[in-house]
């Protein structure tokens, strides 16, 4: 299996060993696991050029209601 959701998982699972992520972390990065699996439009890593990355930017504030509450 070579999907973006499940390559995102085999990091967090590596990484979180490896420098002894805090629960917040992991929860963190299980959280954006989520959304791109959610999102679904991203079956591989080549998705996320700079056009992919505004697609799923896009999808977290109208979509996920992520919208940036901070700004001006």
């Amino acid at each position: 299996m070579n999907t973006v959701v499940y390559r995102i998982g085999e990091f967090i699972q590596d990484q979180r060993i490896a420098n002894q992520w805090e629960y917040s972390t992991v929860k963190m990065m299980q959280t954006f696991q989520h959304h791109v699996a959610v999102f679904g439009q991203a079956k591989d890593l080549s998705f996320f050029d700079a056009a992919g990355i505004d697609r799923f930017v896009a999808y977290l504030r109208q979509e996920a209601e992520l919208q940036d509450r901070y700004q001006d």
